[in-house]
């Protein structure tokens, strides 16, 4: 039996010159080559696109005959290698700050969230101790309010909790992805694929 082989996601990438894959170019509708945004960042948001496609990254890159030269292959490489693990820490580090930001929501969160229970519970004792019209609407409203406000309270948290720290953990998978893609750098043939 043979083992299955992983699938290759395939991104090629032409540029007029080896820093437009970390540095955008200058925006030029004119030129009509469609980057406005680095080759890396290109790279990252098609292996976003195409992340439910799992496997090996393989980029080619396109250059000009005469910006191709001896070693640029490895150091191309070796810098994104070092771009990825970057990226990868920031990512990390803004997923850490989130999670400090989303426990200090929830406190205040909580806090809010007791008092509202502590007034809403107030008020059912007040309730049961009176029957004045007044002041049972008087407390129903106030109650309800202190209820609304109380779960309004613990809405960011529990959104932060469950949905927020995502793209931080996406950004980490994928440049994690990348940092064992595979590069070919080519010739430029003329005709952009």
């Amino acid at each position: 039996m043979t083992a299955a082989v992983e699938p290759t996601f395939e991104v090629s990438l032409h540029l007029e010159d080896v820093n437009e894959l970390f540095v955008a170019p200058e925006a030029n509708p004119l030129k009509r080559t469609g980057a406005y945004q680095s080759g890396v960042d290109y790279i990252a948001a098609r292996v976003k696109a195409g992340r439910k496609k799992a496997g090996k990254i393989h980029v080619t890159l396109y250059l000009p005959l005469d910006k191709i030269e001896a070693g640029l292959e490895q150091r191309v490489r070796e810098a994104l290698l070092d771009y990825c693990q970057y990226k990868i820490g920031e990512s990390q580090d803004k997923l850490d700050f989130h999670h400090l930001l989303t426990r200090r929501e929830f406190r205040i969160g909580l806090l809010v969230f007791v008092v509202s229970a502590v007034v809403v519970a107030a008020g059912a004792y007040i309730v049961s101790e009176n029957t004045q019209p007044l002041v049972l609407a008087l407390t129903f409203v106030v109650g309800y309010t202190f209820v609304i406000a109380g779960w309004v309270a613990m809405w960011i948290p529990v959104e932060m909790f469950l949905y927020d720290w995502a793209p931080y953990g996406v950004d980490k998978v994928i440049y994690t992805r990348m940092s064992a893609m595979t590069i070919d750098i080519r010739p430029e043939t003329g005709a952009k694929q």
